[in-house]
């Protein structure tokens, strides 16, 4: 049986893996930029090349174990949540990811970047809102 939103919320129930495994997305993609941030890649075949010498790297394997982890953990999530719900949730990894990637390797926040990062927000928003109705 597959139990609404609303009804897990108001049992207090299991959003914590709904933001767990937002956080967990977030921590995997820097992991991943992290991997890749100084590694000259300019072309497919060079990557191809590189790829190898990524599983040498801790913060590589970190990433996977992420990964799994998440996978893990959201399909727990889509068990009690709908996915009308549970997605716009997990939207918000994206504003997430790109205010982490502005602290973290100083990449620009146009006001492009920072009005799609509201659109995100005030869709969620509004579907998380109205899976909660």
């Amino acid at each position: 049986m597959i139990c609404k939103a609303s009804t897990i919320q108001y049992t207090g129930g299991m959003v914590w893996i709904l933001i767990f495994s937002l956080f967990i997305r977030v921590a995997a993609d820097l992991c991943f930029k992290q991997t890749v941030h100084r590694v000259k890649i300019s072309s497919f075949s060079e990557f191809c090349q590189n790829f190898g010498s990524f599983f040498r790297r801790p913060i590589f394997l970190l990433a996977l174990s992420l990964g799994v982890l998440m996978l893990m953990s959201w399909s727990i999530a889509l068990r009690y949540y709908d996915l009308s719900f549970a997605y716009p949730l997990f939207s918000l990894s994206y504003v997430l990811i790109m205010l982490a990637g502005s602290v973290l390797y100083q990449e620009k926040l146009d006001r492009y970047k920072v009005g799609g990062m509201c659109c995100i927000l005030g869709a969620a928003a509004v579907l998380i809102l109205g899976g909660m109705a």
